[in-house]
């Protein structure tokens, strides 16, 4: 258990990561100053904010699903009630997600899955979406085998979610100070120091960075691996598609509401580039093009840049030198799913009132090196 007490916490980075872990940290009466420059390609500012807790590849369920999902949904439904008493907020959607095969191949693969105990609660057979018929009768040569529906699956309008949360923080005395740290010209004490510096609060200070891809250049942190990963994503209108399914044949759609949906994903490994290309987006839309028989229309391409970490698992945690910094990264395309359970744990660990699971704890690297 870390028994550590701080009175006050500075949380640098306002992504969905440091947002609900705000939250958690208001909620057990703590005081909190966050640092957050406003970068528009943090990957929670263009996230599609995906629910699923299906793993396509071998059809298997996500890291940890069952202390995911359903209960994901009520996490942010409570929070979001805060802010919106009506109950009509569309800010967290559940929708069900159908996927498209698109062999013989892939088809055997989730049918194969069905039968299995582990997964008989997650996914069934679908019949095929009726827009599909058109694509039919426009492609004969091609064999359409089948279509899965995922169960527990929706969306989290993250952007919307992490707007509205952010006013309703400052509301409750949470102080945002909007500002760029610049890691590369400063050592770690200079750094801590320029932190505590704007901080409102002098006495047993809680660093935690919860910055996303600005990690990768944090000398608080560099025994830790962040490698980066570029996605794009698009919105595009398209008119006769059911509007509260999600699709994936291949790429994924997710509905935003009047006939505009949210496409992707590419990635681009290695790549800190965050600046769309529009060959991209003709790359993505032909891809699109070759299942959707209506009309596409661009309305917006944005690409995020998140950090891959090692062993695909979370960065939680508290630093082995600086006793007083802890880290809250490397959540991945399930950050959305995995805040509502790691929030909660992480606020509990830096309040001195909980442990991490060793999964997740970055004292699994200094171990391995002492």
């Amino acid at each position: 258990m870390n028994s550590r007490q701080f009175n006050h916490f500075v949380i640098i980075g306002a992504g969905i990561a440091g947002t609900t872990l705000a939250l958690e940290l208001w909620k057990k009466g703590c005081t909190i100053d966050i640092i957050d420059d406003g970068y528009e390609s943090a990957s929670s500012r263009v996230a599609a904010g995906i629910l699923n807790p299906i793993v396509p590849k071998g059809v298997t369920l996500t890291w940890h699903a069952t202390d995911l999902f359903p209960s994901v949904f009520d996490y942010y439904k409570n929070w979001i009630k805060n802010w919106d008493v009506s109950g009509k907020s569309n800010q967290i959607v559940e929708y069900p997600f159908i996927t498209i095969h698109k062999s013989s191949d892939e088809s055997r693969q989730w049918q194969k899955r069905y039968q299995h105990a582990v997964m008989k609660d997650w996914i069934e057979a679908a019949e095929m979406p009726n827009f599909m018929e058109a694509w039919i009768n426009a492609n004969a040569s091609e064999t359409i085998t089948g279509a899965t529906l995922s169960k527990h699956c929706g969306r989290l309008d993250v952007a919307a979610f992490i707007y509205s949360a952010k006013q309703f923080l400052i509301q409750n005395g949470v102080n945002f100070i909007e500002r760029k740290l610049e890691y590369k010209e400063q050592s770690e004490d200079e750094l801590l120091d320029d932190i505590l510096m704007n901080c409102s609060s002098q006495k047993a200070v809680g660093i935690i960075f919860c910055e996303g891809i600005k990690a990768i250049n944090n000398p608080i942190f560099k025994d830790l691996f962040f490698d980066p990963t570029g996605g794009d994503i698009l919105k595009v209108k398209i008119q006769g598609l059911s509007k509260d399914t999600m699709f994936k044949r291949g790429l994924w759609l997710v509905p935003v509401g009047n006939d505009e949906w949210l496409a992707g994903s590419n990635f681009h490994k290695g790549s800190l580039e965050d600046r769309p290309n529009q060959e991209d987006a003709e790359s993505l839309i032909a891809q699109l093009k070759q299942w959707i028989p209506f009309p596409i229309e661009l309305l917006e391409h944005k690409r995020g840049v998140r950090p891959t970490v090692q062993n695909r698992r979370p960065y939680l945690g508290k630093n082995n030198i600086h006793d007083n910094c802890f880290i809250f990264n490397g959540l991945g395309s399930k950050g959305s799913s995995l805040c509502a359970w790691l929030s909660p744990m992480m606020a509990d660990y830096v309040c001195g009132v909980g442990e991490l699971i060793e999964d997740v704890d970055i004292q699994r690297f200094y171990n391995e090196k002492s």
